[in-house]
């Protein structure tokens, strides 16, 4: 009886691992036409962005400097590690109707494993009764990861804007999502 039920277990066994394994050995047989998997290297950071407007835009254009700060962590993916931070500034004629219209531009990434990006972008931003939304599209143009491509997401509450109405919106704060794909360590 005990060389039967070992006998049993032991071919339950082997009829297993041909089950689980026999895929596996066909799927590496297969033919060298197959399409190969690509692992594109991609980081994915989220983080906040603080958006200073000096004097405050109100519902009159004038112009108006703009000082963006932004942090980027934890960053996950490959390669692994890293946080950001970013930074830009400009002046523009701005008013509260027009304050996303700002279409193109250049900011620098700053990571915190050394080395900094200069991310080239074009913007367009959406607004709907809860929220604006800005997305930064582009490629890193020199420096760490060069040649990457970039999208940026940044969001902010539309009630943060009532004080365009009144004493002028002097800062910003958005909720953050930085892409980074094609990435190289």
């Amino acid at each position: 009886m005990y060389k039967s039920t070992h006998a049993a277990a032991a071919a339950a066994v082997l009829a297993l691992a041909v089950a689980v394994l026999a895929p596996a050995a066909t799927a590496s047989a297969a033919p060298a036409s197959a399409p190969a998997v690509s692992l594109t290297p991609t980081l994915v950071c989220l983080g906040s962005t603080t958006s200073s407007y000096a004097p405050g835009v109100t519902n009159q254009a004038r112009n108006v400097r703009v000082d963006g700060r932004s942090t980027f962590a934890p960053c996950v993916g490959t390669p692994a590690g890293y946080t950001a931070a970013a930074s830009t500034t400009f002046t523009s004629s701005l008013s509260c109707t027009n304050l996303l219209q700002q279409t193109t531009g250049t900011k620098t990434i700053s990571w915190s494993k050394g080395g900094a990006s200069t991310f080239s972008y074009t913007r367009s931003a959406t607004r709907n009764a809860l929220t604006t939304v800005i997305t930064f599209t582009g490629t890193i143009s020199g420096g760490q990861f060069a040649r990457s491509t970039v999208v940026e997401t940044a969001t902010a509450l539309n009630t943060d804007l009532a004080s365009c109405q009144t004493t002028g919106l002097t800062t910003l704060g958005f909720a953050e999502q930085l892409v980074v794909t094609g990435v190289s360590a």
